[in-house]
């Protein structure tokens, strides 16, 4: 289970990088906070993660 997170965290990754490169590239700078928003969402849903994954092994 923990390899399909850090999977996933990592497809998101590299589309944040995607949607970054095409905001600068067509200068749509309103992209650049989808890709702040994206890079959020990961990062909260990784902490959630490890915070169910380590009460877990409590039990």
């Amino acid at each position: 289970m923990v390899d399909r997170i850090i999977a996933l965290d990592l497809i998101i990754t590299t589309g944040i990088g995607f949607i970054s490169a095409y905001s600068i590239l067509y200068d749509q700078p309103a992209l650049l906070d989808v890709a702040m928003i994206l890079a959020l969402i990961a990062f909260l849903g990784t902490v959630a993660f490890t915070y169910y994954i380590q009460q877990k092994n409590k039990q």
